[in-house]
């Protein structure tokens, strides 16, 4: 059926639901990179240098994911430093160096490496949507673009990352585990999402709303009644009630990030895949079996909108 025939049976408005109504394979970039790192480094201690080992799996989790959902449009979502919710909370993820101080990764060789990785996935692989942008997480991107952009598609979010859990409010979004290889359980993201802003995320820094409460006693306040228990407190607690909930709930994400987000998506480069371009970065990043393999993957990446 050509187009004019569409217009004619369909409104715009049902149209663009016909064209939004796809499957969208979202990465987060950050959480597949580090997750695949420190397995390169367990499986191979001396891949701690150039990072081949790493690169490997980096892909080969990237492309098999793919495989694996056959969507019509893949974005791989990134960090970029000074998020915006240091403005609201300046200790936020401040525990972050003195981790990665003590671990067994040299960062301080890999960074480099990751940086100039991604800017050459991102000139070969030109139709997927590699994307970051100033002072926004991944975690910014892919609530923005779910809840604003996506809202009619089928949303795929592929993380280990547990904040990402309160998207998975709207139906339409599931998140994938590349651990454990599964779509994620959680049965009550709403209440998920209450009890964390009350007892805080260690691995963010970001402290409870008050003192001694962990997730049971988190628990027992939203039995009784959120409410009744603010009202009871001092200011105190209700400002750091409202700072966790800043720092944590998607919607809170200021208004102007989102909308760079979303220009940043609708005014991507996208270009059609150059073979020569995808074999200089196989080549350039010694994934020669990923070269071997290319055959197989090349018509899900070729197709991708």
């Amino acid at each position: 059926m050509n187009k004019s025939s569409l217009s004619e049976l369909f409104s715009v408005e049902d149209q663009e639901s016909i064209i939004n109504n796809q499957k969208t394979l979202i990465f987060d970039g950050h959480n597949i990179a580090y997750r695949t790192l420190f397995s390169s480094i367990f499986m191979n201690p001396e891949d701690n240098d150039k990072f081949f080992f790493w690169r490997h799996l980096f892909m080969n989790s990237f492309l098999k994911t793919i495989e694996k959902f056959n969507p019509e449009r893949v974005i791989l979502a990134f960090d970029t430093k000074g998020s915006w919710r240091h403005k609201h909370f300046d200790n936020y993820k401040c525990n972050r160096k003195g981790a990665r101080d003590k671990a067994v990764v040299d960062f301080d060789k890999f960074f480099p490496v990751f940086e100039q990785f991604r800017i050459d996935l991102k000139e070969a692989f030109s139709t997927v949507y590699v994307l970051d942008y100033p002072h926004a997480e991944a975690d910014d991107i892919i609530a923005v673009l779910c809840k604003e952009k996506f809202k009619s598609s089928e949303n795929i979010i592929v993380s280990t990352d547990k904040d990402l859990h309160q998207l998975l409010i709207e139906k339409n979004n599931k998140q994938f585990d590349p651990i454990n290889n599964k779509i994620v359980n959680c049965i009550n993201p709403q209440r998920e999402l209450d009890l964390k802003i009350i007892s805080g995320d260690k691995s963010d820094a970001i402290p409870a709303i008050k003192p001694r409460i962990g997730k049971a006693t988190a628990e027992a306040i939203l039995k009784r009644g959120l409410d009744n228990f603010l009202e009871k407190e001092e200011n105190e607690i209700q400002e750091n009630y409202v700072r966790n909930r800043i720092l944590i709930d998607f919607n809170f994400i200021p208004k102007d990030l989102s909308k760079g987000i979303i220009n940043t998506y609708c005014n991507y480069d996208y270009k059609e895949i150059e073979g020569s371009k995808i074999m200089k970065f196989f080549s350039t990043h010694r994934l020669n079996k990923m070269m071997e393999d290319w055959p197989n993957f090349s018509p899900l990446i070729k197709s991708l909108k």
